[in-house]
């Protein structure tokens, strides 16, 4: 998968769009996926090339780990449609990770209709695929509607 994007249309990442009865709590989010970093190496963790490309890539540890490079807040014009959610999560998606970095990033978009907001989780093949993303997201979401 790391490698497959040497062709400039291929890709290996993929984005999911939660759409979001009110607004979403930043602050917790950031602490939930604080956590989550601990709990799963690999968002820790940046793809290494092999000297000269001889032999597989290999995941080391980013010493610079921030992350606020992975967590970001924006929001769209007021009185934005759906559509202009659905094309800047288009957008975002299709934007290349930077590989020199854990390639995953999460967007919270606000100012969606009727006071509603996004999550924009955004991954790169490496890191998972649609199980292993669901299983992560279970560090990061709260699936009942009441929870504090």
């Amino acid at each position: 998968m790391w490698r497959l994007e040497h062709d400039p249309r291929l890709s290996s990442t993929f984005g999911n769009l939660t759409i979001l009865e009110g607004r979403l709590d930043v602050e917790r989010l950031r602490r939930r996926l604080a956590h989550a970093a601990l709990v799963v190496p690999r968002l820790r963790q940046r793809v290494v090339q092999a000297p000269g490309g001889f032999g597989p890539p290999r995941w080391v540890e980013d010493v610079e780990f921030d992350l606020d490079r992975h967590v970001r807040h924006i929001s769209l014009p007021s009185r934005s449609s759906m559509q202009a959610l659905y094309d800047l999560a288009s957008m975002l998606t299709a934007d290349p990770l930077d590989r020199h970095r854990p390639l995953w990033q999460f967007v919270v978009i606000d100012g969606l209709p009727r006071g509603r907001s996004a999550l924009l989780e955004k991954l790169h093949h490496t890191i998972a695929d649609g199980e292993a993303a669901l299983a992560l997201a279970m560090h990061f979401m709260d699936l009942a509607a009441d929870r504090a």
